[in-house]
């Protein structure tokens, strides 16, 4: 891979993941709309590892407050909304199970079958589609102090379907 292939990954990485589209499917697709070699899947993840840095950093305040929350430890609380539910780093780190699990059992597949041009082109359009009228329909929205733990298993496993690229 040469260094302007792994500049234009890192471009689409940072443009995609905060879109509601596959960052993943965008990575895997674009070495194959220019006839590049497929970078694979470790780069692809420390692509993502790179963006939970920026994350990190960027909601630091965030962090501090979810942890001092959880913890019960000092009144950090710049945010009166997530003051609101002391659980809520808790109920992050249970919905971060799902994905944990269903990554160990499909982990042969996301390399392989599902880095297919055409999975990924046929799951872009459907969630596509699924999304446009998720989005559509008026819908009851949580804030959150009314996040609980079934809320968070329900993240949880819908995340998990991220691991399929599209």
């Amino acid at each position: 891979m040469t260094i302007i292939e792994a500049a234009v990954l890192a471009v689409i990485q940072g443009l995609t993941e905060f879109l509601p589209i596959s960052s993943s499917a965008h990575l895997a697709l674009a070495p194959w709309l220019f006839g590049w070699k497929d970078q694979g899947l470790t780069f692809d993840i420390a692509l993502h590892f790179g963006t939970l840095c920026a994350v990190l950093i960027y909601f630091f305040k965030d962090w501090l407050q979810l942890a001092s929350q959880a913890f019960g430890v000092g009144n950090f609380a710049p945010d009166p909304l997530m003051a609101k539910n002391r659980h809520l780093l808790w109920w992050l780190a249970a919905a971060s199970l799902p994905v944990g699990v269903v990554g160990l059992l499909i982990k042969d597949y996301t390399e392989t079958v599902l880095r297919n041009p055409y999975v990924m082109g046929t799951n872009l359009i459907l969630f596509g589609i699924l999304m446009g009228v998720a989005d559509g329909r008026p819908g009851r929205r949580k804030l959150f102090d009314g996040i609980t733990f079934p809320d968070a298993m329900t993240v949880g496993f819908a995340q998990a379907l991220a691991l399929i690229p599209g």
